[in-house]
């Protein structure tokens, strides 16, 4: 049974975001790390997930930490944390999905 305000297991935390972010996490999350580098799709996640720090930090005023680089395996729940973060941080929720569905378009994910 899932206590209140968590989430099913697989299912993504990221609560506020509109469907076509959260379909994209859900898609990133089943990625083996040969999907990952393919082409420059590392690359574009990172700077993804460099954007969502920095629009935090400009938001609530706390300077971020350079994302570590946790591994290939890792993007897709480093982007679901920061995502996360920016929302907390109040960085409105069109500009975090207007990130993720970026990302989306230049992986070819989204059109």
């Amino acid at each position: 049974m899932t206590q209140p305000g968590s989430t099913e297991p697989g299912a993504s935390a990221v609560n506020g975001l509109d469907l076509q972010g959260l379909r994209l996490l859900g898609r990133l999350r089943v990625w083996n790390v040969s999907s990952w580098q393919h082409g420059d799709r590392i690359e574009q996640a990172r700077a993804a997930l460099a954007a969502l720090a920095s629009a935090a930090a400009e938001h609530d005023g706390n300077p971020r930490p350079p994302v570590p680089e946790a591994g290939v395996h890792a993007l897709a729940d480093q982007l679901e944390v920061l995502a996360r973060d920016a929302l907390d941080a109040g960085v409105p929720k069109s500009e975090v999905e207007g990130c993720l569905v970026d990302l989306g378009r230049r992986l070819h994910l989204v059109s």
